[in-house]
């Protein structure tokens, strides 16, 4: 016979005296136990909280909570329908599109000189 379920959570070896079909048995009964103290709240203040709310407000906060809170007012900007294609894009080139870049080439061609000409003295020298 199945002793209560809280039974066999404080006393683990009595699920060894358990028949596979008993043991099924406990197991889909922890299950529905489970599944119905999801919130972790002792039955007492889940039904205290469901009669201090009625249904009909309980329904408006759902409706509420599903829709969105953006003021009717703000337009959406429309954006420009995705092309589909192959999924590659076109490299975009550094060449005239980052302001100063032709400057850092120049800088880092002098940097390089300098490097050179400090490395050949040292192998001279």
């Amino acid at each position: 016979m199945l002793l209560a379920l809280e039974e066999y959570i404080k006393d683990f070896s009595k699920l060894k005296t358990l028949s596979p079909g008993e043991l099924f048995l406990l197991m889909r009964q922890y299950s529905d136990w489970r599944r119905a103290n999801r919130t972790g709240m002792p039955d007492s203040a889940v039904k205290a909280l469901c009669d201090a709310v009625p249904d009909s407000v309980m329904a408006d906060i759902v409706s509420d909570a599903r829709r969105t809170n953006e003021p009717k007012f703000l337009k959406r900007e429309r954006r420009e329908p995705v092309v589909r294609g192959s999924g590659w894009q076109r490299p975009v080139g550094l060449e005239g599109s980052v302001p100063g870049i032709k400057l850092m080439d120049q800088m880092m061609d002098v940097a390089d000189a300098v490097d050179r000409r400090e490395l050949k003295r040292k192998l001279e020298g």
